[in-house]
């Protein structure tokens, strides 16, 4: 992009996952080119996944064990993250053991704007060099994708095309009957086919990372397992159609999984984006443009946004985005008064007994508490205890006669 800018060009991004486009909106945020020296896949140097581990086994050791470690070295990010959620459990603990610092520490460092030395009873020494003036608010920018005195990278202008919730799924769940139209299938049996090579000649795959976990493949596991069983079964009475049954039923978990990936999406452009934006005085160069008829879309995208592009490089003002779609001054409100992940003070974890499910901010258990999960479990507990209640009374009453008598 540089390179790019420096021939007096301008660079265009289109698509690309929003963690990675505003890594290049951004300085000092996750992903950055400046934070590849720790990358997770390739950490240390040319340290491999497998390398790492091996050096601390503890990173390949169940999620349970692993949060038990995190408790004993950083009970803060222990507390921060959901028991059940490995990859940033994992995340916190590899900074702990490659630095010799607790995230916590390196967080708070960037958060108070100066360095700040670990505790030294609490930490053990590492080969690692004494910090300068500014090396734990780098580190806390590089490892923990902590905005340090965030700044762009250079100005920028966005522009979101916007869907209406209802006709984006619907638009998804076509893409993903085109997908399986196009070959999906094909190529989820060749990767099946490529995993069991690898793992017959002993070659260890891990089956909860990288491709193993995307979306449109992991949903085929019970068809394809089934398939074999067919294959290898002399008895194929009434089992085609069990086979198309699991066909379609995974075809519809990914339907489901690529809706809920959307609203992720979404959900990021609303929280971490616009803070972002609002950090940097941005706010004003993010416009949304109405995508939801595709008929429409000279009139809806390409015109307004030739419009607001030739004001930018003219240096013209800007129109204001309510005046190119009527619902951006509700969609850029962000979604939420602050981004957790910037806010450790709102960090509570909280254990509901009723149901087994643990949250870790206020906001989540509010709306545990307000899911009709949740109350359907208490009105049940609720109807149990009047029950006990009610078989309890007669018991006393007998009792009570049987003590009269004896009198």
């Amino acid at each position: 992009m540089q390179e790019i800018r420096s021939r007096g060009r301008l660079p265009i991004l289109v698509g690309g996952t929003h963690y990675y486009i505003q890594s290049l909106l951004f300085k000092d945020v996750e992903g950055s080119e400046k934070d590849s020296s720790f990358n997770p896949e390739k950490s240390e140097g040319n340290m491999t996944r497998e390398e790492l581990e091996s050096r601390f086994p503890i990173l390949k050791a169940s999620t349970e064990e692993m949060l038990a470690r995190l408790k004993e070295v950083d009970p803060v990010m222990a507390s921060r993250w959901h028991p059940h959620d490995r990859r940033r459990l994992q995340r916190s603990l590899e900074i702990y053991l490659l630095t010799g610092r607790r995230a916590s520490d390196l967080y708070n460092a960037q958060r108070n704007g100066h360095s700040k030395e670990p505790d030294s009873t609490k930490i053990p020494k590492t080969e690692t060099s004494t910090p300068d003036k500014n090396e734990d608010e780098d580190m806390a920018s590089q490892l923990l994708g902590v905005p340090r005195g965030q700044t762009v990278n250079a100005p920028s202008l966005i522009l979101w095309i916007h869907v209406p919730q209802s006709t984006l799924n619907a638009r998804l769940d076509k893409r993903v009957e085109r997908m399986v139209q196009d070959g999906l299938l094909s190529e989820v049996e060749s990767l099946d086919e490529y995993l069991q090579m690898k793992e017959s000649k002993g070659k260890s795959i891990k089956r909860d990372t990288g491709i193993w976990v995307s979306i449109g493949f992991k949903e085929f596991a019970s068809y394809l397992s089934a398939c074999k069983t067919h294959k290898n079964n002399t008895n194929e009475d009434g089992s085609t159609e069990s086979l198309e049954s699991l066909k379609q039923t995974a075809i519809e978990r990914i339907q489901i999984a690529t809706r809920q990936y959307a609203k992720r999406q979404i959900r990021w452009i609303r929280i971490k984006l616009l803070h972002a934006l609002a950090a940097t005085n941005m706010t004003n160069h993010l416009f949304v443009l109405d995508g939801s008829d595709t008929t429409q879309w000279t009139q809806n995208v390409v015109g307004p946004s030739e419009e607001i592009v030739e004001k930018y490089l003219a240096g013209t003002p800007l129109p204001k985005p309510a005046e190119i779609y009527p619902d951006a001054e509700q969609l850029l409100h962000p979604k939420s008064e602050v981004d957790l992940s910037l806010s450790p003070e709102k960090w509570i974890r909280r254990e509901c007994e009723l149901c087994g499910t643990t949250t870790v901010t206020e906001e989540d258990w509010s709306r545990h508490v307000n899911s009709k999960g949740h109350k359907k479990v208490v009105k049940s507990r609720r109807k149990k205890q009047e029950r006990d209640a009610a078989i309890e009374q007669p018991r006393d009453a007998e009792q009570s006669d049987e003590l009269g008598k004896i009198e």
